[in-house]
């Protein structure tokens, strides 16, 4: 769960909608280094010492491979073939958010019914 990313929320997305998920991994930033804004990236001998690439070109392309890695396996289909721990994104128009924190109460609301 995304506990440590701080507030939690359930996502009932409203109508149609479509669910996108990165299988290999439960954070898809995983795969995708945080200094992947490659326009900033402009010194070769920083990039050398901390990326551990002979130039910025082979760095750039390098990382653009990773990103289309990622892309080009992620799945879509029904949520239910979804492994846990697995980060989802979903594509909707509107949606509902319900704060994690009253699941408990819903649940026992629901019961009542």
């Amino acid at each position: 769960m995304a506990k440590g990313f701080g507030n939690v929320y359930i996502l009932f997305p409203i109508g149609k909608f479509k669910a996108v998920w990165y299988p290999h991994a439960e954070d898809i930033m995983d795969k995708i280094p945080y200094w992947a804004d490659i326009k900033d990236i402009n010194d070769e001998e920083e990039l050398k010492r901390g990326m551990g690439s002979d130039s910025i070109d082979d760095f750039r392309d390098t990382l653009k491979s990773k990103i289309q890695d990622v892309i080009d396996n992620c799945v879509t289909g029904p949520l239910y073939n979804i492994p846990p721990k697995t980060e989802i994104m979903i594509n909707c128009i509107s949606y509902y958010l319900v704060s994690y924190r009253l699941i408990d109460d819903i649940r026992e609301k629901m019961d009542e019914i």
